[in-house]
């Protein structure tokens, strides 16, 4: 169902890429000079607002998360993800979408900005290729487009974060939110979801002299 859905989408977007390019065609026909001044501009336009489109379309798609784990096969997760059976949540992205109203995978993996939703898109396109020829992996170590602190920072304003960011002790103590916090691998709520076990040592000998129970 999703597949029928994911590429129907993908063939009216190729249709109107197509349908752009032929009007440019003709327009460029009629003579340079008026396809600059008159026809360029207002092509221009229909473009940025079929971009636009295509945009809202995907993120309508990507917003029904049972879509995503369909070709991101991440079963295990997506179940501590929208499990609210147990008493705290397992990880990180589970609290998030208990707590948080209409909480969704792609509220997270979206990309930030232009720049970052443009490499999302493109990277999803691509992929589409790869799972269509049957030549993926089932399991990834990383992300082709890893998310950034702004990933955490349009909801969580720097500044208004308790806890650690709170205390004068930790100023000197910078690192990446998903550094210290994991999203999806099973941790402590009472602890942050702070997967320490992951950490470097390099980073985890700043902590131990005052938490010595990281060591284990």
């Amino acid at each position: 169902m999703w597949l029928v859905g994911l590429y129907a989408f993908l063939l009216g977007t190729a249709v109107l890429a197509l349908l752009s390019v032929v009007m440019l065609g003709r327009g460029i026909r009629r003579g340079f000079r008026t396809t600059l001044v008159f026809f360029v501009p207002s092509w221009l336009v229909a473009n940025v607002v079929i971009a636009y489109a295509v945009h809202r379309t995907a993120y309508t798609i990507e917003s029904h998360d049972p879509f995503c784990v369909s070709c991101h096969l991440h079963e295990k997760e997506f179940g501590r993800f929208h499990d609210h059976q147990l008493p705290v949540a397992e990880d990180l992205a589970g609290y998030h979408a208990r707590h948080a109203k209409a909480f969704t995978c792609i509220t997270c993996h979206v990309g930030e900005g232009v720049g970052g939703r443009a490499r999302v898109l493109f990277f999803a396109g691509m992929d589409v290729v790869t799972y269509t020829g049957g030549n993926f992996a089932h399991d990834l170590d990383g992300m082709k487009h890893p998310l950034t602190d702004a990933t955490c920072t349009k909801c969580h304003r720097p500044g208004t974060v308790g806890g650690f960011h709170a205390s004068p002790k930790h100023t000197e103590y910078t690192a990446a939110c998903l550094g210290c916090h994991a999203a999806h691998a099973k941790a402590d709520q009472a602890f942050g979801f702070i997967d320490y076990h992951r950490w470097p040592s390099s980073m985890r000998e700043r902590c131990v002299s005052c938490h010595p129970a990281l060591l284990g």
